[in-house]
């Protein structure tokens, strides 16, 4: 009965962001070869959203432009999940090169390991271009005693020293 009235009809009121979403949607309108169609209805609002300018009258065809805005706003995601990952990459291996200096530090157990690890964990968080939003590092020091003697010494050594740096750079404010 649905095929005698012209099978389904799909009205998508947004344009969307993948390709594939567009096939998948238009596709819901005509399964094993029956009748349907699919149009599109956006608002002025939308075309602006995707970047169409104001005075774009569309005599090219819709289609044609917003599938063109389409692939250029994925290609810049695309370029910026790239960039994003690189970064991400360089920050892992210095936050490797901290741990490892933290690692010395225990083995070693050197007041001086602890500030080079101290540093070097600073200059992570100061270069961190990557993030958003500032980073908000906790330190949660207990005296439950699952530390004694020379770890909980050097511990105290190197959140003292990392405390120090963030004050001194501006990096930290101190609460009354």
């Amino acid at each position: 009965r649905l095929a005698d009235n012209g099978g389904v009809h799909m009205l998508m009121t947004f344009y969307p962001e993948e390709e594939s979403e567009e096939v998948q949607i238009k596709g819901r309108t005509c399964r094993q070869d029956d009748p349907g169609s699919a149009r599109k209805i956006l608002t002025k609002e939308d075309l602006i959203s995707w970047g169409l300018p104001p005075h774009e009258n569309g005599a090219s065809g819709w289609d044609n432009i917003l599938d063109r805005l389409r692939k250029d706003k994925l290609a810049k995601r695309y370029n910026t999940m790239r960039e994003t990952e690189s970064k991400n990459t360089k920050m892992h291996e210095k936050t490797i090169q901290a741990v490892g200096l933290v690692h010395q530090a225990l083995v070693g157990r050197q007041k001086s390991q602890w500030e080079r690890a101290a540093d070097k964990f600073l200059e992570i968080s100061r270069h961190n271009s990557v993030q958003s939003r500032p980073v908000h590092n906790v330190l949660a020091l207990d005296r439950s005693g699952s530390m004694r003697g020379r770890n909980w010494d050097n511990l105290k050594i190197a959140v003292g020293a990392y405390i120090r740096i963030r004050l001194a750079s501006g990096g930290l404010t101190k609460n009354p």
